[in-house]
């Protein structure tokens, strides 16, 4: 694991005013984890990732970077890249019932 998820772990606890006891606790670890996740000795499941991310009230998308430092999401797969994509996926479904919609019609007015 790249120390760059314990840099961003240890920047988010500290702008949150946490420590790693109040961290550790909040999120049902011992303390002695918070920190060796925050120097890199360690690397936590996408779970405990989840549950440190919840605990830090980070955002969808600061979650999903959180996500991505720990390794859990390939690269250009954060929150706006997901977001546009379901979006261009929406549009491609009401464009396939539109054909759907236009082809049974044509059906029905050929019987």
């Amino acid at each position: 694991m790249s120390s760059q998820f314990g840099r961003l772990l240890a920047s988010y606890r500290k702008s949150r005013h946490l420590t790693q006891l109040k961290l550790a606790v909040t999120v049902g670890l011992d303390p002695s984890v918070v920190s060796k996740y925050e120097r890199g000795t360690r690397h936590p499941d996408r779970t405990v990732v989840l549950a440190l991310a919840k605990a830090l009230g980070l955002s969808p998308e600061e979650t999903n970077d959180f996500l991505l430092v720990a390794g859990f999401i390939p690269a250009g797969t954060g929150y706006t890249e997901i977001k546009t994509a379901l979006e261009q996926l929406n549009s491609k479904i009401d464009n396939l019932r539109l054909a759907v919609e236009y082809l049974t019609a044509k059906l029905t007015l050929k019987e």
